[in-house]
């Protein structure tokens, strides 16, 4: 569903999804992740995407391929080009 929202131009929806999601027992795989990631890229929105982006760490998942661009592509196309080198080199 969430991917659904995201592709359709409901970014916002999804990640109201998404963050109702994350008050379950269910843990997002990397295609939500992937996927609400981008929606921030496309909103624009740096702090919600940081808040996606320690979700991930504090649920020690290691983000596969799509997940590693999907976070440098959020980082960058929101401003914060230092932690898309960072995550880059890495």
């Amino acid at each position: 569903m969430i991917s659904g929202y995201a592709q359709n131009g409901l970014t916002e929806t999804a990640i109201s999804l998404f963050k109702e999601m994350t008050k379950t027992e269910f843990t997002p795989n990397a295609v939500t992740f992937t996927t609400i990631l981008s929606a921030c890229a496309q909103l624009g929105s740096l702090s919600f995407g940081k808040w996606v982006h320690q979700l991930i760490k504090s649920k020690n998942l290691e983000p596969n391929i799509y997940v590693s661009t999907t976070l440098v592509d959020m980082y960058a196309k929101c401003g914060n080009i230092s932690e898309a080198w960072q995550l880059l080199d890495s």
